[in-house]
């Protein structure tokens, strides 16, 4: 297992805690159930008796979303260029959240970016999955290029009924998904989501 540095943490989700390892590249290490735990408490602590399914689910997210990115043709780079390490960890480009980065940009610039993730969503789409929960801000970054990548590679999910469902309930409309979107682009952004998953 290798080793890391807990002053160089970044951040911890559901699933992973990411580390910085100072050469432009993170290592996100799939967090033990003990980790889990308290994470998944502070966001929902109401349905506390839904946290061990919460657990459980986030394992099988990761392993499913793995079997499926070893298995077929995808330019790395629009995955931050993640190399698989032990178990479910993987490496992956440093890169700032969509939320962060669009906090001090030009609104033409945070047109450019939302058009790169609308276009990245497609190319996506077309190849046969997409980020379970579709949240802009949080599970998709900025790189160092400028490029907009999927950062969270834990819960992508393929073509399926399930998928149907969710798209037919037009999941990047909501709020919470829409989190570090201003306000201003979202009927823009919302249309041209609407364009990409409607009547499929």
């Amino acid at each position: 297992m290798q080793k890391l540095d807990k002053n160089k943490i970044l951040g911890q989700g559901w699933q992973y805690t990411v580390y910085d390892l100072g050469n432009g590249r993170v290592y996100k290490r799939f967090n033990s159930v003990w980790q889990m735990f308290p994470v998944i408490w502070k966001e929902r602590k109401q349905v506390f008796w839904r946290i061990p399914w919460y657990v459980k689910e986030m394992k099988n997210n990761a392993i499913k979303s793995f079997d499926y990115l070893d298995n077929i043709n995808i330019d790395k780079k629009l995955l931050g260029d993640f190399e698989r390490r032990q178990g479910l960890d993987y490496e992956q480009d440093k890169a700032l959240s969509i939320k962060e980065y669009l906090k001090d940009v030009s609104e033409d610039e945070t047109r450019r970016v939302v058009d790169k993730f609308i276009g990245l969503v497609k190319i996506f789409w077309e190849i046969g999955f997409i980020d379970k929960a579709m949240k802009v801000g949080k599970n998709f970054g900025v790189n160092k290029n400028g490029e907009v990548v999927l950062i969270d590679l834990g819960e992508i999910w393929y073509k399926d009924e399930s998928i149907k469902q969710r798209l037919k309930k037009r999941i990047w409309a909501g709020r919470d998904n829409m989190d570090g979107l201003p306000e201003k682009v979202r009927p823009y952004y919302i249309k041209k989501m609407d364009e990409i998953f409607l009547n499929r």
